[in-house]
């Protein structure tokens, strides 16, 4: 019984190990997915695992990756940009950052 207790961990170890590293590298992104993503937030429309995973990984794009280090500088504890941060809803000077943002990324379509 112990071994099997001892492979199953071991074998939970090397996934999350795995996980970890291969979390790393940046991600191809298109325009498009990033300006549906912005359209989303502007609408209060927030899917929270995509959200989740625009925030968490950084894009090979440069410009897109730099559109995202923005949007994560918008929605921080506190930000002036938020009406309701529980929520991600964006008050009106959190609108219109996010609206050059998105007119930023929709150049790049």
């Amino acid at each position: 019984m112990f071994w099997m207790i001892a492979i199953v961990v071991a074998m939970l170890l090397l996934v999350i190990v795995f996980a970890l590293l291969h979390n790393n590298d940046p991600i191809d992104r298109a325009p498009e997915e990033i300006c549906e993503i912005l359209r989303d937030w502007l609408n209060d429309k927030i899917d929270w695992k995509e959200w989740d995973y625009f925030e968490s990984c950084d894009i090979k794009n440069p410009v897109l990756n730099e559109i995202k280090n923005e949007c994560m500088k918008i929605d921080v504890p506190g930000s002036p940009y938020m009406s309701d941060p529980e929520m991600k809803i964006l008050n009106k000077s959190g609108k219109k950052a996010v609206a050059k943002l998105l007119e930023k990324c929709e150049s790049l379509v």
